[in-house]
């Protein structure tokens, strides 16, 4: 099985994701890509459309501080023809994601349905590929392929080292469902890294948070170069690298991954980055 989907970019100039996704045989509703959430999402407006009880909750972690998930399932959850029966859910309100953007998301599509295909991404095209069975596909060798690990089973973030100025590696998670690249106050302090702005980012938990702003002159992640990007500083590191299970020095954002195709072998634990 195959499926390719158009989806759209909202939210210039460093937009999110929107995929359109169908819940329970219902939609399409407009779902953020987000690898770096390891359950998918539902509003609390579609929970109800959808007659989606929660039966149980959860604390979580996001950039800014805790959030609490009601957790419900979704008898089908699918994207074009790729479905997944049964799937696990958070219920969380969306609303300031939604005013950062200034678009509707119904939802979030994260790791506990990811995982299930080999995933092909073309930001210049706007299309998004989903492909099984996984062990059946490799990545091709003419693409720069990147070795990466799964933080955490209860937090699986696809972690890749990176250079940043030529130096390092550093560690950072590949994140869709960032619309910017994120580095840590150590690093900056570390490569003597002048804050030029500050800027307000809304966070997957819906935090809006004001950061500094400052601009790196190359963020490579194995062959794959990016020169003169502009990055948000963080002070979210130590938190989330404690729930991660791994030291976390940076998030990869669209303001890098746009200038790629970007595949992932979950299976392989492979990542391929190819130049558009």
């Amino acid at each position: 099985m195959s499926t390719i989907t158009s989806f759209k970019l909202v939210g210039d100039p460093q937009p999110l994701v929107l995929v359109p996704t169908y819940i329970n045989g219902q939609g399409p509703f407009d779902f953020i890509l987000d690898t770096g959430a390891s359950t998918s999402l539902l509003t609390p407006s579609l929970a109800e459309k959808l007659g989606v009880v929660c039966q149980d909750e959860r604390e979580g972690l996001v950039a800014g501080g805790k959030i609490v998930l009601g957790l419900g399932e979704v008898n089908s959850f699918s994207i074009g023809q790729a479905k997944v029966n049964d799937l696990l859910v958070g219920v969380v309100d969306l609303t300031d994601v939604c005013q950062a953007i200034n678009a509707d998301v119904w939802g979030g599509i994260g790791y506990n349905y990811l995982q299930n295909f080999h995933i092909h991404l073309n930001y210049q095209k706007q299309v998004l590929q989903l492909t099984t069975p996984i062990n059946s596909y490799s990545l091709s060798n003419s693409i720069n392929q990147i070795k990466f690990r799964l933080a955490h089973p209860q937090r699986p973030l696809i972690v890749v080292p990176a250079m940043i100025n030529d130096t390092g590696p550093y560690y950072f998670a590949l994140d869709t469902g960032a619309s910017g690249t994120v580095i840590s106050v150590d690093i900056a302090q570390v490569l003597s890294l002048e804050n030029k702005s500050m800027e307000t980012i809304t966070t997957g938990g819906g935090y809006q948070l004001s950061m500094p702003i400052t601009e790196v002159s190359s963020l490579t992640v194995g062959n794959a170069k990016v020169e003169n990007l502009v990055v948000v500083v963080a002070d979210f590191f130590a938190m989330l690298s404690k729930v991660a299970g791994i030291k976390l020095h940076g998030i990869i954002g669209f303001n890098y991954l746009k200038n790629f195709i970007v595949e992932v072998d979950y299976l392989g634990e492979m990542l391929g980055l190819q130049p558009v």
